[in-house]
């Protein structure tokens, strides 16, 4: 398997562009993203990675919100960790469910089969992805009241990389990464 690609990249960009993509989603269900984080955010990351963990955590979210509800997109830099969440008001997740919900395949209403179009897979990427990127993914859930999902990982280049600032090369991955993406969410 080759070693995921790393760039330094503008987050700020790719989780407006993530949440732009989820908002016709959203508009579908009367569900508002509400975007928390500042401009001119950027890390060392795999742009590939983040790209999936926030659309599929996004897609969740919208997913199970109540209609009329909202969904909090999050997201900031902290002593060299990038920290991103996503908040929903939706019904929350069982105490007894909790710790199934990121091993493949999964699904919290028991079905294991794709007829409504969903594997249960999008769980289990988030964290293997986090964790690809040397961070982790945690979830804080109160039946009826909906979901915090919070990942963290470093947001530095390892002590070999080149930690030069965004370059015009970094910011094409990025781009290139939302493009797959709108592909795969229009489907």
């Amino acid at each position: 398997m080759a070693a995921a690609q790393t760039a330094r990249i503008d987050v700020s960009s790719l989780l407006e562009q993530c949440a732009t993509l989820a908002d016709s989603l959203a508009s579908a269900k009367n569900v508002q993203i509400v975007r928390k984080f500042p401009s001119g955010l950027r890390a060392y990351t795999q742009p590939v990675a983040l790209q999936s963990i926030i659309t599929n955590l996004l897609a969740n979210a919208v997913e199970y919100s109540h209609a009329g509800g909202s969904v909090e997109l999050t997201c900031r830099l902290a002593g060299g960790q990038l920290e991103l969440s996503v908040k929903d008001n939706g019904p929350g997740i069982s105490p007894d469910v909790l710790p199934h919900i990121f091993q493949p395949f999964y699904r919290a209403d028991g079905s294991h089969g794709s007829s409504d179009g969903h594997l249960g897979l999008g769980l289990f990427l988030v964290q293997s992805h986090a964790r690809s990127m040397g961070g982790r993914c945690e979830v804080q859930s109160t039946v009826g009241a909906g979901s915090i999902f919070r990942v963290e990982f470093p947001a530095l280049p390892p002590a070999s990389a080149d930690s030069a600032t965004l370059n015009e090369e970094d910011a094409g991955t990025a781009s290139d990464v939302i493009e797959s993406s709108r592909v795969a969410m229009e489907t």
